[in-house]
């Protein structure tokens, strides 16, 4: 299940992923919040809180979160990964050299230190 994070700036979609995650969630949770920052500022503030194992991610959400990377990927800005499992850290951080922005990664005791990372830039509205 992926679920948003309210409590953060709107200029940052955060997310949580528990249990099984599919292109639905993808779809109806992520997509729409992701759609919502790229419309109003002129970058994307990106936070994903992973409690879950990469193997619970369906093909269709692996699918789904290229999709959204394509979709916006100008405006990737600051991307925190927070996650226990040390090899999604290394993946998250070894993509940033190829994308847009800055991919930090964090383990799951620094949930906060990354919530604070990610908001610290604020990017510019769109006009």
């Amino acid at each position: 299940m992926l679920q948003h994070i309210p409590d953060l700036p709107p200029y940052v979609a955060g997310f949580k992923a528990t249990g099984k995650i599919t292109w639905e969630d993808y779809k109806n949770i992520a997509m729409p919040v992701i759609d919502e920052v790229a419309k109003n500022y002129k970058k994307v503030n990106y936070l994903m809180l992973i409690e879950t194992g990469i193997g619970n991610f369906t093909a269709g959400a692996w699918l789904q979160d290229m999709l959204a990377g394509f979709k916006h990927f100008a405006k990737w800005n600051r991307m925190a990964i927070v996650s226990d499992q040390e090899s999604v850290r290394k993946v998250s951080e070894g993509i940033s050299p190829l994308i847009p922005g800055v991919v930090q990664s964090y383990p799951l005791s620094e949930l906060e230190a990354a919530k604070a990372w990610v908001s610290a830039e604020v990017p510019e509205l769109e006009s």
